[in-house]
């Protein structure tokens, strides 16, 4: 077996990276959300830190940002993904009203059994049914799922 990638490095990071945030940001928009974008928030949270309306000796940035980001957004939601010996995700969502966790949680998203899909392969003693990967949209859409759900009061 062979693996040969083309192009820049990292390119192929960035095309996982928008699979998983095509099914992650398409699963909250049709919920009815407003995304802002990450780079957009940074640069919006940093013209407002300044313009000299907060101060920057504070001891508490994280508090500050979500001050700066409370005009634009209700919730940030940050999302980490594992490397190779945890293949998990890490969700975390802060209130911009005060700066406190509403939930946390990890997961490999994965989506219910009765979701996966699967199809039959010919092999030397008949049929077999195997499941099909799981996409990262899928996956995206899960982690999207699953922050609902842990969000609801």
């Amino acid at each position: 077996m062979q693996s040969e990638t083309r192009g820049v490095p990292g390119e192929r990071q960035k095309e996982t990276s928008f699979a998983l945030r095509d099914g992650l940001i398409g699963t909250f928009q049709s919920a009815g959300a407003s995304m802002v974008d990450e780079g957009l928030a940074r640069r919006l949270s940093d013209n407002a830190l300044e313009d000299g309306t907060f101060s920057r000796l504070s001891p508490d940035q994280l508090r500050l940002q979500m001050r700066a980001l409370a005009e634009y957004a209700d919730y940030v939601l940050e999302l980490t993904a594992g490397d190779g010996s945890d293949p998990g995700y890490r969700v975390r969502v802060l209130s911009t009203e005060n700066a406190t966790v509403v939930t946390t949680f990890s997961t490999t998203a994965e989506p219910p059994e009765s979701d996966k899909e699967s199809h039959w392969v010919a092999t030397s003693s008949g049929y077999q049914k195997r499941d099909m990967p799981v996409s990262l949209s899928q996956i995206g859409r899960e982690l999207a799922l699953l922050t609902m759900e842990r969000m609801r009061p």
